[in-house]
């Protein structure tokens, strides 16, 4: 998802100057996979993205990379993989540092965050969010929303419910009240560290 807003002044409110451009894709991701599911139309990101930031000029990105925690086919002929494979897992990363210097190339900050599923030590959850947050730290425009700890606590306790609210919908997914909150919790983490650098 690409964010948009006036350089003057952001407001979240419909008749508000703020203007949000969604570049995302259902089960897209940045690994390239053979014959993606159940998105089989995946556009070339290498491609679309820096035309889109030269139309759009972005005053700050969100990057979500939530569906290459996934098991996915990379190589033609290949099984299924995830990040916990060490050579997926480079290519992971070699895919990201990509994505993020396409995306900051107008020096727009880029939010990226980890894995909203539990961190079992060893996952795919723990992986991506640990990659995230390294990548926080090489690049001084990106930065590492927590977003994991807005659901979980430090003992790895995900409630099913906070302040009433059901956390997780039907499936393994956040429900929609949820993802309103961290809708507006992403957008207050941006917009903040933006006034307050």
């Amino acid at each position: 998802m690409i964010i948009h807003r006036s350089r003057s002044t952001f407001d979240t409110r419909p008749r508000g100057n703020g203007q949000v451009e969604d570049a995302s894709a259902l089960a897209r991701g940045i690994r390239k996979p053979i014959n993606p599911l159940p998105n089989k139309n995946c556009p070339n990101w290498e491609v679309e993205w820096p035309a889109l930031m030269d139309k759009v000029r972005p005053d700050a990105v969100v990057l979500s990379v939530q569906w290459d925690v996934v098991e996915q086919q990379i190589d033609p002929g290949g099984k299924q993989v995830t990040i916990r494979d060490d050579e997926t897992r480079r290519r992971f990363v070699t895919n990201l540092d990509r994505a993020v210097r396409i995306l900051s190339k107008r020096r727009a900050p880029v939010y990226v965050f980890g894995s909203t599923f539990p961190h079992v030590k060893g996952s795919v959850a723990v992986l991506l969010s640990g990659i995230s947050l390294e990548f926080s730290k090489k690049y001084p425009g990106v930065h590492y929303l927590d977003i994991f700890h807005q659901l979980c606590n430090d003992l790895n306790q995900c409630p099913k419910a906070i302040s009433g609210i059901p956390v997780y919908g039907t499936d393994v997914h956040c429900s929609k009240e949820t993802k309103v909150r961290l809708g507006n919790w992403i957008l207050n983490s941006m917009f903040h560290r933006a006034r307050n650098p």
